[in-house]
């Protein structure tokens, strides 16, 4: 057995992937480790450049787009480590981040039953980024949309989040910490439902194996590690949440309401309609066949 197994879901992100991997193996020390890529079927020459540059990787080659819950269920299944460390390929480690992880919960457990650790993500320039969000219900997810609304007329969350540059403490979150950097135990409570193939799978296990089960959640201040948000899901700008002509917010919609649908159904109509009605109103005219299709496709599932 090591320490940690560092899982790394891939779809065609060889160059990200490369980058990712330089940083783990550059900084991290004092630790046993090993590193498994679950590919899903890329194209872009990706298991050659981890076979010719990480030979000491694990890559798992897998026949088809599993998707991102999958996947790590699949690298997860063989991993050896003590701890389990989910690491999106569009992240950089800055510094001896997973040591940092692993001390904490070595130190701590026996006081604190403790869920899952993450760190206070960082953008290129140092802005700290998302790193948790609260889990959903009537009342924050209505707060999330009068949020998105007023963001179409003054980008008020960016400004907030330049002011806060690296000044985050060690904290216990109320909330799911985001999937692009996440530190669990290796066992059962890490496994993600596979209905969901990419977006909300975080946030349905931790809710289900974490929260429920009255654990804790913290963010780290030490760890230092750069999150290149939706490099990885081929995102080059940040895409408008309305806008339907996008697979990656169309998927992320669907993931959101199978969420709701599983871990609110009291409320499920009730979200639902306040979602859709958000989308409709705001809705660009180019953008309305693909929406109607998709509210129809989510209602009838």
């Amino acid at each position: 057995m090591v320490d940690v197994s560092i899982i790394i879901v891939n779809y065609n992100t060889r160059e990200l992937l490369q980058n990712c991997l330089s940083s783990v193996f550059a900084q991290t020390k004092d630790i046993s480790f090993e590193v498994i890529v679950s590919d899903n079927d890329s194209k872009d020459d990706s298991e050659k450049m981890v076979n010719d540059f990480f030979p000491q990787v694990i890559f798992l080659k897998n026949t088809t787009n599993l998707g991102f819950g999958k996947a790590n269920n699949v690298a997860r299944k063989i991993a050896c480590g003590k701890y389990v460390f989910f690491l999106n390929s569009d992240t950089i480690l800055l510094n001896n981040a997973i040591k940092s992880f692993y001390d904490f919960w070595e130190e701590n457990a026996k006081f604190v039953s403790l869920g899952a650790l993450g760190a206070w993500l960082q953008d290129k320039d140092g802005n700290i980024i998302h790193s948790w969000e609260y889990y959903p219900n009537i009342h924050n997810i209505t707060r999330r949309f009068i949020v998105a609304f007023l963001s179409l007329f003054y980008d008020w969350k960016k400004n907030i989040l330049n002011k806060n540059k690296k000044t985050n403490p060690t904290t216990c979150v109320p909330g799911y910490i985001t999937g692009a950097a996440l530190f669990m135990l290796n066992n059962q409570d890490a496994n993600f439902d596979e209905r969901f193939f990419m977006y909300s799978e975080e946030a349905d296990m931790e809710y289900n194996s974490i929260y429920k089960k009255g654990k804790v959640n913290f963010l780290l201040s030490e760890p230092r590690i750069i999150h290149l948000c939706g490099a990885s899901s081929g995102n080059k700008k940040e895409v408008a949440w309305y806008d339907f002509t996008k697979w990656s917010n169309i998927q992320m919609n669907i993931s959101y309401i199978l969420y709701l649908k599983k871990n609110f159904p009291k409320h499920f109509l009730e979200i639902s309609f306040i979602k859709f009605f958000c989308i409709l109103l705001f809705l660009h005219p180019k953008n309305y066949k693909i929406a109607h299709k998709f509210i129809f496709n989510v209602l009838k599932a």
